[in-house]
């Protein structure tokens, strides 16, 4: 089964900087607690992107390309 990730959903992954999909899979289900509860719009996205993790295989989430992932760490010249 091939899983499409959104943009957004790889920007999120890059961001978590988790070695393999498991761990990816727990670091997103370990910050859902801390979800407030105005922001069931990114719970839900969370869940979806779990989801989408738990359908893929290992191979798969190695192979994922970032390269169109948004680069959201400011750079030192603008702090």
């Amino acid at each position: 089964m091939t899983v499409t990730l959104t943009v957004e959903e790889l920007t999120a992954l890059a961001s978590a900087k988790q070695p393999n999909r498991t761990s990816a899979i727990v670091f997103l289900e370990q910050g859902l607690p801390f979800y407030g509860e105005d922001e069931k719009e990114l719970v839900d996205f969370t869940n979806v992107l779990i989801d989408k993790l738990k359908a893929m295989t290992d191979t798969q989430y190695s192979g994922l390309n970032f390269d169109t992932a948004i680069d959201i760490i400011e750079s030192e010249q603008e702090l």
